[in-house]
């Protein structure tokens, strides 16, 4: 299985768990910081409208 890390857990976890968990990635490894930021901002949005 493969995981994309958050940008609130350490950059260091793909490496850390590459033997249980190979070809991880950090999301900074992709370059979806922002994009992530993003996607939160318009989810919390819907929740404070209901």
């Amino acid at each position: 299985m493969k995981l994309l890390f958050d940008e609130n857990l350490s950059t260091k976890l793909p490496n850390c768990l590459s033997d249980l968990f190979p070809n991880s990635l950090h999301v900074r490894d992709v370059g979806m910081k922002a994009a992530i930021a993003s996607v939160k901002i318009r989810l919390r949005l819907r929740q404070i409208e209901w």
